[in-house]
């Protein structure tokens, strides 16, 4: 099936009417896995659950197919990610932490420095 999305115009920076959509399969046959850079090619697969509360059983049965896909014996890790709306929230407070104690370091710094007016 071919068709043509609505315009999306650009959210965080990014322009969201430059993505495609189609199939892995599709992509794999028509572009492999390995870039004419000779690096591995990245696959963001998205998946949608039905409703908030079954996102969990959404990821895991994802993560199993996933696996069986991969060939990824039991035992093993996992040889894909999983980035989910929770997940980048945390990674981005994570970040952030650092800059707020940055600016926290900076500012008692400031504070007690000589001539600072205290």
């Amino acid at each position: 099936m071919i068709g043509v999305f609505d315009e999306k115009k650009s959210a965080f920076g990014g322009n969201f009417d430059n993505y495609v959509l189609m199939p892995v399969s599709t992509f794999l046959n028509t572009y492999g896995l390995i870039g004419k850079d000779g690096f591995q090619r990245s696959v963001n697969i998205t998946v949608h659950a039905k409703t908030p509360d079954l996102v969990d059983d959404a990821m895991e049965q994802t993560r199993q197919a996933l696996r069986h896909d991969r060939g990824v014996k039991p035992g093993q890790e996992d040889n894909f990610d999983f980035f989910s709306s929770q997940s980048l929230i945390t990674q981005f407070n994570r970040m952030s932490m650092g800059v707020k104690l940055a600016a926290f370091v900076i500012g008692l710094i400031a504070s007690w420095w000589p001539g600072s007016g205290s």
